[in-house]
């Protein structure tokens, strides 16, 4: 069987319009670097578990790579996903991680590579939630300076996002690098453990 070009697949938040800056950002960073790019239409969807089960029957069979993105409600959809449909890749922007009343509590996404971009003052999923999900699972952890949206921090995102794609689509049937051990917060000049990093 032949296999496609290395595939995006990104699912939204709560307003699954596709052509939210968001969206757009992730679509046009994973072209930029090779891979085709799909939004998931989950118009009319509102349900999360619903929105889980469309993410299901979306057949990765035939992708050389394939990288889910999540967003917020759509940070669930993808980490449950994954569960089953196991991506090389994991990108997660101020997901909802660990929040009733969505029905799976405690997701075990397989993924090779995880990234989370957070807000340190997001008002509607907490910091411990994401942090306890990064540790848990070793994954890469970014906390910004923002609230839910990061709507400011849209260009430092797709940054992060592009470096995540060159890292996992560099090595076709291998797991991507291991993420650095440690970083340091310039404007606390303190080291923080294992691929967390604070653009303060």
């Amino acid at each position: 069987m032949t296999l496609s070009s290395p595939e995006v697949f990104v699912f939204p938040g709560k307003n699954p319009d596709v052509a939210t800056a968001k969206n757009q950002l992730f679509v046009r960073v994973a072209r930029e670097r090779g891979f085709s790019a799909t939004v998931v239409d989950f118009v009319g969807v509102d349900n999360p578990e619903d929105r889980v089960r469309k993410a299901l029957a979306i057949d990765v069979t035939k992708c050389r790579h394939v990288v889910f993105v999540g967003v917020s409600m759509g940070g669930y959809v993808a980490t449950v996903a994954a569960e089953s449909l196991g991506p090389i890749g994991l990108f997660l922007v101020s997901p909802a991680l660990y929040m009733e009343p969505y029905q799976n509590l405690d997701p075990k996404p397989k993924a090779q590579c995880i990234a989370l971009v957070h807000g340190l003052h997001d008002q509607i999923i907490p910091v411990r939630n994401v942090s306890r999900f990064a540790e848990k699972f070793g994954a890469e952890l970014h906390l910004l300076e923002g609230d839910h949206s990061l709507l400011p921090h849209l260009p430092l995102i797709a940054d992060l996002f592009g470096h995540f794609l060159e890292r996992v689509g560099t090595k076709p049937n291998q797991p991507p690098e291991p993420t650095t051990t440690a970083v340091t917060i310039p404007a606390a000049q303190e080291v923080v453990p294992a691929a967390v990093v604070a653009h303060l």
